[in-house]
């Protein structure tokens, strides 16, 4: 596999977690190629993870050792409860990663051109506590505009290339979150455990 090249500022470097609040919950607005999402995201550091789409999905993520981290979907609609391991998972074709659930941004998988943006005026409050990024991935004709908090350490603003906002940031909180907010809560649901799937005889 070639190793991807860049342009400009280092992806990992500018929008690392490192220094992340303790406890951080926020809610987003997005959108998609299925239209426009709510989304609110609960996160206890780099352990815990909740994220609840639309009021009908929510997805846990719990560290295990090493770089493993176990996921749990509940799909409220339909009463199912699935667990599986990010490994197990990505062995079935899928990526699912932390970053991206826990603070908006994926890592691009290609070649790509990261450089920062002049400020200009900003309507919204939040968006001024921000730094502008102009990302552009290979085979994209325009670059998307990232408004970084470095604080938080998530994007607060995402504009794509063709200049829709498909990410925005509108409320968020470091209190505390009870560790109850992190429990699973599948009861009378259908529970499956595709972690068995790939590997019979796992937990």
């Amino acid at each position: 596999m070639a190793a991807t090249k860049r342009t400009g500022a280092d992806f990992d470097k500018i929008f690392s977690t490192r220094g992340e609040p303790e406890f951080l919950h926020y809610e987003v607005e997005y959108l998609d190629a299925q239209g426009p999402h709510n989304v609110e995201i609960w996160r206890s550091g780099n352990q815990r993870l909740k994220r609840a789409t639309d009021g009908r999905i929510e997805l846990y993520a719990t560290r295990l050792a090493g770089d493993e981290v176990r996921y749990t979907i509940l799909d409220k609609a339909r009463r199912i409860s699935t667990v599986v391991d990010r490994t197990n998972l990505a062995r079935l074709g899928t990526v699912l990663e932390w970053t991206a659930q826990g603070h908006g941004l994926a890592r691009p998988m290609g070649d790509y051109r990261l450089e920062r943006v002049a400020g200009g005026a900003k309507k919204r409050a939040l968006d001024r506590m921000c730094q502008r990024w102009s990302l552009t991935v290979k085979d994209r004709a325009a670059p998307s505009e990232i408004c970084w908090n470095n604080e938080l350490r998530i994007p607060l603003t995402i504009v794509d290339a063709r200049g829709n906002t498909v990410w925005r940031v509108t409320h968020f909180s470091t209190a505390t979150i009870d560790a109850t907010t992190f429990t699973v809560a599948d009861d009378g649901y259908r529970r499956v455990n595709m972690n068995q799937d790939v590997e019979p005889g796992a937990d």
